[in-house]
């Protein structure tokens, strides 16, 4: 005859539940973070965007998500004349392009760029002596603000 044994484990449900809270406030803490710093690079970018009429520069925009399959954006809507009109449609088509790559993102992300159709050019273009700004901008702000933007997120979830 075999002997049967029943375990029973008292407490799981409750373990399990408050385990996936801190999982959701942990990722809630981390897009924070992700925020924080892509607000940071952001903002330096701007700092050193070329500017003619400032619309490149008004052209940079942050979209963030929870990995909840929604993103949210922060943009500028300071644009100048006629081009400024042009560059903010161009911008608006820009975030939600990647509004929609959140819808398939599970987990927190931040996403940097510019609306602007001509930003890649004047990213990339080397030759180009600015009066105001330079080239790789966007390149640089990411590069120089590297150890704080893992700082940020490293703050926030602590």
């Amino acid at each position: 005859m075999t002997a049967q044994i029943t375990i029973r484990v008292v407490g799981m449900d409750d373990v399990l539940v408050r385990l996936n809270q801190e999982i959701r406030r942990i990722k809630g803490r981390s897009v924070k973070g992700l925020l924080k710093g892509a607000m940071r690079i952001l903002r330096t970018a701007k700092m050193i965007t070329p500017v003619d009429l400032g619309n490149l520069r008004n052209s940079g925009f942050v979209v963030w998500g929870k990995g909840t399959g929604q993103a949210q954006d922060r943009k500028d809507e300071n644009f100048v004349g006629e081009a400024g009109a042009k560059v903010k449609l161009e911008t608006n088509m820009a975030v939600q392009q990647v509004s929609a790559f959140a819808q398939g993102q599970r987990e927190p992300f931040a996403a940097v760029g510019y609306g602007a159709s001509y930003a890649l050019y004047v990213h990339e273009n080397l030759l180009v002596k600015h009066t105001v700004g330079r080239a790789k901008f966007l390149e640089e702000a990411m590069i120089d603000n590297f150890d704080a933007v893992l700082n940020d997120v490293e703050e926030a979830v602590e």
